[in-house]
């Protein structure tokens, strides 16, 4: 979400976020079709599914690692900015999304005004698409900065490794409590700020890990991942997403494998290549903002998962995505008056 930073490892990794969150959209239009497609062509786009589901956790390690870490104390200057390229973009966007999805119900005359204004209401309040969650998920984190900030510049690492250790232990945990009923009340350590704190202290951390441990342990957790969601949605005869969950153990492993990965690997590209990398990473909110829309429009009009089999459709049609939500969003930022929402 950072507009700039001076690592190429993290404008690499929110690169490829960026890319892996349109892939995990392109996978749920084929997985829905779980028990009337192919079992193959459901498997195919299960196991993208489970090596992409790393990528929303990982923008929010990267606000922990950056914007959490940079704040720099002058709480006005903070709030106007985070306005300006968090919440300002998504109004905008929040109102195209409206418009597509509901834009038949707002000019229907048989609707009233009442009516209409309560349904641009509701909408607004639980969002007009559905990948806007994770906005007012950020929004959330990003309002916690100001007294997080303070919080990791004055604690040290144990207190801080404290802190995620406990947020780890009840993810790990989460299904005792959920099964005997007990008490205790984890809320304290549950949620995204978990995720935030973990990218905050893994920048911080110098010791390195051994590239291919991180990459068989990354790859195990994948098979986990892919494995218990075939058998869950075998079980109950449709799409099971539960080990999907941002929050599952196995998600939380992939994404330490690969934020160590990159943090760690000494990245090097050719000009072209690096130059394509900083220019999603610097728009990658405003592709996120955008590309269900270009998404929905494919498979409303030129749908190739029904032709081409998703072991080659996912990955064509998510790279064609990413390059037409970029340009269009390169585009928006060179218009004065449309430059806000580019994110």
């Amino acid at each position: 979400m950072v507009k700039e930073n001076r690592y190429l490892w993290a404008d690499s990794m929110r690169a490829f976020a960026t890319l892996a969150v349109i892939v995990l959209h392109v996978c749920v239009a084929v997985e829905e079709g779980f028990g009337t497609i192919p079992m193959k062509d459901w498997l195919a786009s299960n196991i993208y599914d489970s090596m992409v589901r790393w990528c929303v956790p990982i923008f929010v390690m990267l606000t922990g690692s950056f914007a959490l870490n940079n704040y720099d104390g002058q709480f006005k200057a903070f709030l106007i900015k985070t306005f300006k390229r968090i919440i300002l973009p998504f109004l905008f966007w929040s109102v195209v999304y409206l418009i597509f999805n509901n834009g038949g119900n707002l000019i229907d005359p048989n609707t009233g005004p009442a009516a209409k204004l309560s349904l641009v209401a509701v909408k607004l309040a639980t969002g007009t698409s559905v990948h806007l969650w994770f906005v007012y998920m950020i929004i959330g984190m990003y309002l916690l900065i100001p007294v997080l900030n303070r919080w990791v510049k004055e604690n040290n690492k144990a207190e801080q490794l404290f802190f995620i250790g406990l947020w780890i232990f009840f993810l790990f945990a989460q299904p005792l409590w959920d099964k005997y009923d007990i008490s205790f009340d984890s809320a304290y350590f549950s949620g995204f700020i978990g995720y935030m704190l973990l990218g905050n202290f893994l920048l911080k951390t110098e010791r390195k890990t051994n590239s291919l441990i991180l990459l068989l342990i990354f790859i195990g957790a994948v098979f986990y991942t892919c494995v218990r969601t075939y058998y869950l949605s075998l079980a109950g005869g449709e799409m099971n997403e539960k080990h999907m969950d941002n929050f599952m153990p196995g998600i939380l492993i992939t994404c330490i494998c690969v934020y160590l990965l990159f943090k760690n690997s000494p990245l090097k590209f050719p000009g072209f290549l690096r130059s394509f990398i900083k220019t999603v990473s610097r728009y990658s909110y405003g592709i996120y903002l955008l590309h269900v829309l270009v998404l929905d429009l494919f498979l409303k009009y030129a749908n190739m998962l029904t032709v081409v089999p998703p072991v080659y459709s996912v990955p064509l049609l998510s790279i064609i995505c990413l390059g037409i939500s970029l340009g269009i969003i390169w585009v928006l930022d060179k218009v004065p008056f449309l430059r806000f929402a580019a994110g």
